[in-house]
């Protein structure tokens, strides 16, 4: 239900009966956290795919891939 909310607009019982759960569940409400977090940063990583490596394949392991996938 979590992850549906953050795709589409609840119901305005269902955003109720969510609040609801959150003040008996912690559980729920720290996966709500970690939910959105990793949202926020995986659309931020395309911006930052240089700063996490520069590293690239050798044209020797480019062609073992494209071989393999022909395959």
């Amino acid at each position: 239900m979590l992850s549906l909310g953050m795709d589409k607009q609840l119901s305005l019982m269902m955003r109720m009966k969510l609040r609801i759960h959150y003040l008996m569940c912690s559980f729920c409400e720290r996966y709500m956290k970690q939910l959105k977090y990793i949202r926020q940063v995986s659309r931020e990583f395309p911006d930052k795919i240089g700063e996490v490596s520069d590293a690239s394949l050798s044209p020797d392991a480019k062609e073992q891939i494209k071989a393999a996938l022909r395959r």
